[in-house]
């Protein structure tokens, strides 16, 4: 009988060894925001946290009140024991209780826990009013960057400056050579014009005379003619 009493406490300890691993094996969830039952407009990012560092084996699934899946955002804190969760919804999801289940496992694997949190999202049977995706600012006309109005044309030719003798920057069309304005060819045709003009004059005044010279002395009757013929 004694030695079954020397066993007794032995035995016992591991009793009560095997029977409480279990408890301290189980991977449990510590903290949750929103807490469980929260009432929600619109869901947002999940923040979990469990009693020890939990592996990237974890297994997620958020429920909408029909039954379909959201799709999830998922990142570790970098203490690697919480987790945050996003929900993506799709529009025309609806209100109602909202469910996300949960399993993750121990970072050595042999540790596990799971559970399942539910929330109450805006009306039941209702959309969800999400948020549009963000627009990008419009720039008003003139601003650098902003697009031109419609209709307007763009310009197309660049004026790059071209030094004058006077050491003055000429705009020029890039790519093209100086226009010539004629100005300097019209100034030489006038003075042409001018000089040839005032030759004309002078050769003109010049025959006139000379005619005239030459007329009066043919037509000027001989001294003494009239007396001859008289006398004949």
């Amino acid at each position: 009988m004694r030695p079954i009493l020397y066993l007794l406490p032995a035995v016992l300890a591991f009793a009560t060894i095997v029977w409480a691993r279990p408890a301290h094996a189980q991977v449990e969830l510590v903290e949750a925001n929103p807490p469980d039952g929260a009432t929600l407009e619109l869901p947002g990012k999940i923040n979990l946290c469990f009693s020890q560092e939990i592996g990237g084996d974890f297994v997620l699934a958020y429920r909408l009140p029909d039954g379909q899946e959201a799709s999830l955002s998922t990142s570790f804190d970098p203490n690697g024991r919480c987790l945050d969760i996003e929900p993506r919804l799709s529009a025309g999801a609806t209100g109602g209780v909202h469910t996300l289940d949960w399993r993750v496992n121990s970072v050595a694997g042999d540790e596990q826990g799971s559970g399942t949190l539910s929330y109450n999202v805006g009306e039941e049977g209702v959309p969800l009013s999400l948020p549009s995706p963000t627009a990008l600012p419009t720039l008003p006309p003139g601003t650098p960057g902003a697009e031109p109005p419609a209709g307007t044309a763009t310009p197309t030719e660049t004026l790059t400056p071209t030094p004058s003798p006077e050491g003055t920057a000429t705009a020029t069309p890039a790519g093209g050579e100086d226009k010539d304005d004629g100005g300097p060819d019209i100034l030489k045709i006038a003075l042409l014009t001018t000089a040839v003009a005032g030759a004309a004059a002078v050769i003109g005044t010049l025959g006139y005379l000379f005619r005239r010279k030459i007329g009066f002395d043919l037509h000027r009757p001989p001294e003494g003619g009239e007396e001859d013929r008289g006398h004949d």
